[in-house]
Parts: C-alpha cells; structure tokens; sequence
C-alpha cells in the first residue's frame, strides 16, 4: 500500500476507503422563533369576541397551568364564566372572569362592565421580555420559558387596546412564503447534488 492509500497487487490495484463523493452538510436550523406582528381586525358583531391592538397576551387557565394566547374568540360558559372555545377559564386579574352571561362591555383598557356598569374585572393582559421565543402548545396557545422571561401584567404604554366584537386574522403575510420555501428548498436541492452516488431526501421548509 502507497502513501495513497492503494494496494497493488497482480491483478491490478484498489482504494482502501474508495471516495463515492463529497458530502454537504444539508440544511441547519440557526433559530426557531414566532413573528408577533399585528394582523388586520375583523368586526364578528360578538360581544364575547375580543382582540388585542398592540403587542401582549390575554391570560388563559388550563390543567397544565396558564398558557397564552391572542386569540380572542371567547364564548360565555354554562357556569357564566369567560372561556376559549376550548373550555378553558379566561383569566381577569381577580381571577377567572364571571360575567353571568350577561351583555357586558370591555373598556380599551380592558376593564369588563356588567349592563347595569358595574365593574367586574380587567383582563388579565402580559407581556414578555422575549415573546419571540415563547413554546407554542397546540393551535393558538403559547408557553413562557427560560428565554422569553416571566409574564407581567401589561401597564401604561406596554398595554395593547382592546377592541371588543373583533378578532384579530392571520399575520402570515401569504406572498412571502412561496418565495422563503423556494429559497430553502434550493438550498436543500444544492446540498443533496453534492452527494455524488448517495441517495438523499431533502425536505424544504419555511418557519414562521
């Protein structure tokens, strides 16, 4: 064997460790975070329904503890408590939210009035130091960790106005994402063309 790493022998010569072709090294994940950025209003005509004007989260009660959301699509329960249509409690800063199943109003601060206009709660409304980074748990609820930092009640110019009969749509901005998922199914296929003889599957895909 030379210096090569070829043996010769009489019926010819071989590599000890045969090179089939060079092998990239594919896609890498650098971040994983969420866009928090407004999405437009939709007026529903629904006193229960409500959306945030501004960056925060409406507080939510669930069996694994309090989650987040921005979702507004709220219902009265049977016991006349403000729930997701999840079922789970709503939460005002006093605690879960009972408004009797009555017609009840919601300042821009986020103050709940019964009809007669007395005042019941305020929504409970947070803020994170990285909401970026919050864990999402299932379609629209999200949950705090080390890197996104505690949640604080929201005060002063930190707290989002809120609207009530409205919901807040989508902020994925629909023309954006053919363009990302090419550009990184092309970085994928340039990848797998790299490797000569070695047979890859590539998967493109776009993190919003």
């Amino acid at each position: 064997m030379n210096d090569d790493g070829v043996i010769t022998n009489g019926l010819g010569s071989y590599d000890v460790a045969p090179v089939i072709g060079k092998l990239g090294l594919g896609v890498e994940t650098n971040e994983l975070y969420t866009i928090f950025e407004q999405g437009s209003f939709k007026e529903t005509g629904t006193f229960t329904d409500m959306a945030l004007s501004g960056e925060g989260f409406f507080a939510i009660s669930t069996p694994n503890g309090e989650r987040y959301t921005r979702n507004g699509n709220f219902m009265v329960g049977k016991e006349g408590y403000l729930e997701t249509k999840d079922g789970y409690p709503v939460l005002g800063e006093n605690g879960y939210i009972n408004v009797a199943d009555t017609r009840f109003t919601v300042s821009p601060d986020g103050v709940i009035s019964d009809e007669n206009g007395n005042e019941v709660d305020r929504f409970k409304i947070v803020r994170f130091d990285n909401e970026r980074y919050l864990n999402k748990m299932g379609s629209s609820l999200y949950n705090t960790n080390d890197i996104a930092g505690d949640a604080f009640i929201a005060e002063g110019n930190e707290r989002p106005t809120l609207v009530q009969s409205y919901l807040e749509s989508s902020n994925v901005n629909v023309s954006s994402v053919p363009e990302n998922e090419i550009h990184v199914s092309s970085s994928s296929s340039n990848e797998s063309q790299n490797q000569e003889g070695v047979p890859t599957i590539q998967t493109g895909g776009f993190v919003k």
